[in-house]
């Protein structure tokens, strides 16, 4: 094994990460373009919104049949009031009713900020079973200034009249 590859080697943990420290301006600065053949994962923005002081936000535009995944990040919600939940529904008329019946499964991840607690959980009641109530994503969000709310929600295939919507 030449120097060059020992040294990346040596620089990559157990996890298959490349350590930070292995990374600087200098070994990156000649990378111009990626291989032919590596996905570079071209996503494109179809809408963002801002909450501020706000009970809900809609999307109520852009998901059609362009796209098979769609993806909703949501970053620091931090609600106004303390312990609410951050749940989601979907509308199959641009709005007017949020009312998509769904089956869902509830995996709960959690890590306390003092670091005394963590859990990865199978969480029965957030399951719905062919119910069109709101689906719960986080429950008892705080609204202290060292609290918030962050995930990802993936919608596959929205558009879809032959296979179920999994998100």
């Amino acid at each position: 094994m030449g120097a060059i590859a020992r040294a990346l080697a040596n620089s990559i943990t157990t996890g298959g990460v490349v350590q930070a420290s292995a990374i600087n301006n200098t070994s990156v600065s000649s990378v111009t373009a990626l291989p032919s053949g590596v996905d570079t994962g071209d996503l494109v923005l179809i809408s963002s919104q801002t909450a501020s002081a706000s009970a809900s936000i809609e999307f109520t535009s852009g998901l059609d049949s362009t796209y098979d995944e769609y993806i909703f990040k949501f970053i620091n919600m931090h609600p106004a009031t303390d312990a609410v939940a951050f749940q989601f529904n979907m509308s199959t008329d641009g709005g007017s009713n949020y009312n998509v019946t769904k089956t869902t499964t509830s995996i709960k991840v959690e890590h306390d900020e003092a670091d005394t607690g963590t859990a990865l959980t199978y969480a029965a009641s957030f399951d719905l079973a062919q119910s069109t109530a709101f689906q719960p994503l986080g429950e008892s969000v705080g609204n202290g200034n060292d609290e918030s709310f962050a995930g990802t929600l993936t919608l596959f295939n929205p558009s879809s009249t032959v296979f179920v919507k999994h998100l």
